[in-house]
């Protein structure tokens, strides 16, 4: 018997998961596509508010405490009391035995239940023209209230993309699966226990209790995507799927809908790539945080978010099958595998090298306007530099501290070095970013952001990718500023770190709050304040390694802060 795959979360909070609840949608017709007309979607849903056209149709499903889906009538049943008792019954009662499945790691007092209950579904006799076929028992057993609802059931066997199951693959032989069929609201609605009460990790084959309602009463034209009956009329499709279109169909997993996904392109699950690259968009019904795995590693893609949904170009490093999944976080606080492809590389691009380190998202989004950046002076994920300098600003909302740093895969951009690269500066309300890159290549413009008020660390909101071709650059780091260089500050030169020996060098800097400014090399050079409220001067950098600038905060006082750090080059 079949068990869904685990979606395999990346990341876990400590505080419980929200029980999920389904969201509907009919894909626009594409080939090998099931696409129902109005009519049909009519006859196929259960009672209640219709949307004009399938093709955009979206039902919210069940809510807790929320009203029946299925309203009970004269000659009908209620929908709630068939999911009354699956929901008892997923939550208290599993048999999964003989699956080669590991459920060691459930409480024990589920554990004694899986090992000695033995309770069955009513099984009734189909109406003709759905006859099901040889009647298997489906591995998950509620009690009998369908019975005593007067719930027609029956069992239905067939092939299924769920344990072990790969994008693509071919079914023959023996079912590995079956689930159940409802007769409610004068039609006919499928269930599927098993798969509604939890997840099997595809790594370790444990199984873990996760109610999920999304497979009670599901749209036929969902159901379809993992789910094909020995007997076709079993779909409640018009026209029914042949087994080659069920084979070749994009699998959607239960939390693509659960999260609220509404379309994804390629809609195929094996994708070949052109010219080394290949191009995944997800449409949402709320901006969602997503993130991707290639080969298992967060590594060969550049994932923007958009307001309802995201972008995702993959530049897979070999050639050959790759396989890519993508994952979406959604009101939960948990990333949860949507999407699963198969990617055919027949080229890949050696010149797409992208930075290790450059983490998910690329770009400013509505995630960063949520953390305070807005008003983006580059909105694309992406910069090009032809001199390996750039400027990037944003506006910053108030209370909002933001830290940046440069990281490349090869030198001289080291730990120690990789914020040196930046010279921060504070306008108003705005910040803005020099940036010079120490050689031609691509780098991760890293953005984050604190609470300035509050104790902590630094959160990671977004990265650009900065890319510079030319192979004549070689900028040297910026001066390095200590704890007194307000934000607000202006540094217009030296710009570069590393002064020449020998020379005598121009300052000019913007200081508020100062009495006093000077820069101390081997000798002392103060600074006057001119008109336009710059402080300047020249100071020599003879018989000496290091210069810093200082300031005088209170004329009252004689102590002197650092602010500014330069090295200068050996002679």
């Amino acid at each position: 018997m079949a068990l869904p795959a685990s979606p395999q979360p990346v990341r876990r909070e400590s505080t419980p998961r929200d029980h999920l609840m389904p969201t509907f949608r009919f894909a626009h017709s594409e080939p090998g596509k099931v696409t129902l007309g109005a009519t049909e979607a009519a006859d196929l849903l259960p009672e209640g508010p219709q949307l004009p056209e399938a093709a955009s149709l979206i039902q919210a499903g069940p809510t807790p405490g929320a009203q029946p889906r299925f309203v009970q009538g004269e000659g009908r049943v209620s929908g709630q009391l068939v999911l009354s008792p699956i929901r008892w019954a997923v939550t208290n009662i599993l048999d999964i035995t003989g699956l080669g499945i590991d459920y060691t790691n459930l409480p024990q007092s589920k554990e004694s239940v899986l090992k000695k209950e033995h309770l069955v579904l009513t099984h009734t006799e189909a109406p003709e023209g759905l006859a099901p076929g040889p009647r298997q028992e489906p591995p998950l057993r509620a009690l009998s209230r369908p019975r005593i609802a007067g719930v027609q059931c029956m069992t239905v066997p067939g092939y299924s993309k769920g344990f072990g199951y790969q994008p693509g693959q071919s079914f023959s032989g023996e079912f590995d699966h079956a689930w159940n069929a409802v007769f409610l609201e004068g039609r006919w609605h499928l269930v599927d226990s098993t798969w509604g009460s939890g997840l099997v990790d595809s790594t370790t084959s444990k199984f873990t209790f996760l109610y999920n309602e999304f497979y009670f009463l599901t749209h036929p034209a969902l159901f379809i995507e993992d789910h094909f009956p020995d007997n076709k009329n079993w779909q409640l499709l018009k026209p029914p799927q042949s087994l080659r279109q069920f084979e070749n169909n994009m699998y959607h997993k239960s939390e693509f809908y659960n999260k609220g996904m509404l379309s994804a392109h390629p809609q195929t699950s094996i994708i070949k790539t052109v010219n080394g690259k290949v191009t995944v968009t997800i449409e949402s019904c709320a901006p969602t945080l997503f993130m991707f795995m290639l080969n298992g590693k967060q590594e060969h893609g550049l994932l923007s978010l958009r307001k309802n949904g995201m972008k995702l170009d993959v530049y897979p490093p070999t050639v050959g099958t790759h396989k890519l999944q993508i994952f979406a976080k959604g009101n939960s606080e948990i990333y949860s595998s949507v999407l699963e492809y198969t990617l055919k590389c027949h080229y890949a691009d050696i010149d797409v090298r992208l930075p290790a380190e450059l983490h998910q998202p690329v770009g400013p989004s509505w995630f960063s306007e949520q953390m305070g950046i807005t008003k983006p002076s580059h909105p694309e994920p992406v910069i090009y530099t032809s001199d390996g300098r750039c400027s990037v600003s944003f506006s910053v909302e108030e209370g909002i501290s933001v830290l940046a740093s440069l990281h490349g895969d090869d030198g001289p951009v080291t730990e120690e070095t990789q914020r040196r690269y930046i010279f921060q500066l504070q306008w108003e309300k705005r910040t803005e970013l020099k940036v010079q890159v120490p050689h031609a290549g691509k780098f991760a413009l890293k953005i984050f952001v604190k609470k300035s008020q509050e104790p902590g660390n630094y959160v990671f909101v977004f990265n650009y990718l900065l890319c510079c071709t030319n192979s004549k650059v070689n900028w040297p780091v910026f001066p390095e500023s200590f704890g007194n260089w307000g934000q607000e500050n202006e540094l217009l030169e030296p710009l570069s770190g590393v002064l020449p020996a020998n020379r005598n060098v121009p300052f000019k800097l913007k200081l508020h709050g100062v009495a006093k400014a000077l820069v101390k090399g081997q000798d002392t050079w103060p600074l006057t304040l001119n008109r336009e409220g710059y402080w300047e001067g020249n100071c020599s950098t003879a018989g000496c390694q290091e210069v810093y600038v200082m300031v005088l905060e209170n004329a009252n006082h004689n102590f002197y802060s650092y602010i500014l750090k330069y090295k200068v080059n050996a002679q």
